[in-house]
């Protein structure tokens, strides 16, 4: 499978959406072969029954070996989720290498399902052989599968795509840059004198002043603060989270993670507090 690099300029929605498309793949890809190599010191569980399901399809019915929970080794045995990938093997291998001895293809499972009826439901990549079996857990697939719905073209187009439009077709103009050097220099003399505690650069600053300003006009608006590691976005994004609370304007901030939420949330407490002169201030802002 060919990767193609991700472009800078997009002409369309859908060219965007399918850009990202194989890349995922391509992820997903690479982590399950992490797995593999790693498989030693993945949890791992005894099926005790495997029932088949549907006819026409590998869709079987698996159970599995519980754990002790008085054993100290109790979370390295495997409790299947949903959205797992597993792989079924005669016994749990140590070494990649020790896989596909028998001349077969590795026995691969997806989690379909485990609090139904039929307990946990699995799909698998083809018919097992007889014997005992073990699971051995590689990846779980929810954020894959999450991301890969997001990319869905069709299903985008239903729902509200206005900022993603905004950002594949910038218009640069006088609405969109109505800021100078000036400008934002000047309006530090006002309630965003503050800003020249935290020692940001002229960027950052810039970048701050931008948004707080847009946030003023009558129409919407994108604003990108992009840079590689280490540049100072966060700071940039907490101060800018700290003029929106001193401009008395309400912000959503979103993250992709909870520990970047905390980071965010910690680093406005801190510039709060700085502004406050270490007061409690801060904390009830927020």
């Amino acid at each position: 499978m060919q990767v193609k690099n991700i472009p800078s300029t997009f002409t369309s929605l859908k060219e965007y959406m399918q850009s990202f498309t194989l890349p995922l793949i391509d992820e997903t890809r690479a982590d399950l072969a992490s797995a593999l190599e790693g498989m030693k010191h993945a949890p791992a569980t005894q099926a005790t029954s495997l029932k088949r399901l549907c006819s026409n399809q590998h869709i079987f019915s698996i159970a599995v070996k519980t754990a002790d929970p008085n054993s100290p080794q109790r979370d390295q045995v495997y409790v299947p989720k949903d959205a797992d990938m597993l792989m079924l093997t005669d016994g749990k291998p140590r070494h990649i290498s020790e896989l596909g001895r028998n001349g077969k293809p590795l026995l691969l499972g997806s989690v379909l399902k485990t609090d139904g009826e039929d307990g946990t439901v699995v799909r698998l990549s083809r018919r097992p052989d007889e014997g005992p079996l073990f699971a051995v857990f590689l990846i779980n697939m929810t954020t894959y599968n999450r991301i890969l719905n997001a990319l869905d073209v069709q299903a985008a187009s239903c729902r509200n795509t206005i900022i993603i439009e905004k950002v594949l077709n910038p218009k640069f103009g006088p609405k969109n840059n109505m800021l100078s050097s000036q400008t934002y220099l000047y309006s530090l003399d006002g309630d965003l004198a503050g800003l020249q505690k935290f020692e940001l650069n002229d960027s950052q600053l810039e970048a701050v002043h931008d948004c707080v300003s847009a946030v003023q006009l009558d129409s919407t608006s994108v604003r990108l603060i992009w840079g590689p590691p280490g540049t100072g976005k966060t700071k940039t994004i907490s101060a800018l989270l700290w003029s929106m609370l001193v401009k008395k304007h309400r912000t959503l901030t979103c993250a992709p993670t909870n520990t970047a939420v905390v980071e965010v949330a910690s680093r406005v407490l801190g510039l709060l507090e700085n502004s406050s002169g270490g007061g409690s201030g801060g904390t009830s802002a927020l």
